[in-house]
């Protein structure tokens, strides 16, 4: 989905992992070091698989292995609702733009659609044949995309939580889906290798973006909308443009081990990148890929990030929850 960020030069990163912990830190646009200030533990009784933002706001929302999802509120750090309803793993969350709906997937097989207010459960969409891995809405909130082991794009009308229709081209599991910023395409990543670029009123293919090694964990597009940024089990990072040029690739080859990258996007500006990796790393690149600083702590895997404000909340593996102050 497109970065979770606010409009201020600083930003608010989470990052979450096969874990109990959420960690976060604040962070500023300058070069720091990172001091914790807060620990949360417990956030979810099991493994942590997803976290989405509310974009310019103050909620977020976590999707857990003990089929649940929590709306939290970042500045108290508390629960606002726990979403129950699924009936297997979570594994991905979204919310709208205005912040008033959360979508959940699971791997029940099933998408939820949930007022944000209410906790109540919105619409429930099925039509999936396996797991569901990825969900997006689009920026003006009308439709929600969602994909996974079954290797379809499908694509729902938020209002009446009718199917409008399915796209196929994916030959393996979709991974991760995102809208871009005018909502008139549609990127999804898979475990193909492959990141297919759709029209989303047609379903039709404008694009298909060659060049990873293993499958593409996240496809994520920069604010203009004139970039993707794509993570890799192939131990890369590559930008793109929509027309499918591969413009920069970097990770092993900046001084980082050859590792999974599980999760990259574009901060606010645009000017730099976040990722996590297996190496328990989160790491800030200018948009030419050379590293700029990195956030250690974590002994275990991160799975995704999220930022807005001038704070990061982190999870991992590690059973900690991090809130770090970078000055």
């Amino acid at each position: 989905r497109t970065p979770c960020c606010g409009s201020d030069s600083p930003f608010i990163m989470l990052s979450w992992a096969l874990a109990l912990r959420l960690c976060l830190w604040a962070c500023a646009a300058s070069l720091g070091v990172a001091n914790l200030v807060k620990t949360i533990d417990n956030a979810h009784r099991m493994a942590i698989q997803s976290i989405s933002c509310q974009p310019g706001g103050t909620t977020f929302v976590t999707g857990s292995w003990d089929t649940s999802a929590k709306l939290w509120d970042r500045a108290s750090g508390q629960v606002k609702h726990t979403l129950k309803g699924h009936q297997d793993w979570v594994r991905a969350t979204a919310m709208s733009v205005d912040g008033k709906l959360v979508a959940t997937a699971a791997d029940d097989k099933v998408v939820k659609i949930w007022n944000t207010d209410t906790a109540m459960v919105v619409h429930t969409l099925v039509g999936h044949e396996r797991g569901v891995w990825a969900v997006d809405f689009s920026p003006d909130g009308k439709l929600l995309a969602s994909a996974g082991d079954d290797r379809n794009v499908m694509l729902w009308d938020v209002a009446s939580g009718e199917l409008l229709r399915t796209c196929k081209g994916h030959v393996d599991s979709v991974n991760h889906l995102s809208f871009s910023p005018d909502g008139q395409s549609l990127a999804s990543a898979g475990a193909d290798r492959h990141v297919h670029i759709w029209d989303p009123v047609l379903c039709n293919e404008k694009k298909i973006l060659y060049g990873h090694q293993k499958q593409v964990l996240s496809v994520r597009w920069s604010p203009d909308g004139l970039k993707l940024v794509t993570a890799s089990a192939d131990g890369s990072v590559k930008l793109w443009n929509p027309q499918g040029k591969q413009l920069l690739s970097f990770g092993a080859d900046k001084n980082v081990l050859p590792v999974w990258f599980r999760d990259a996007r574009f901060t606010a500006d645009g000017q730099q990148i976040i990722t996590i990796s297996d190496d328990k790393v989160v790491r800030v690149w200018d948009w030419k890929g050379n590293s700029r600083f990195t956030l250690q702590g974590h002994t275990d895997w991160p799975q995704q990030i999220c930022f807005q404000a001038n704070h990061i909340l982190s999870v991992s593996d590690d059973r900690t929850v991090r809130y770090w102050q970078v000055g």
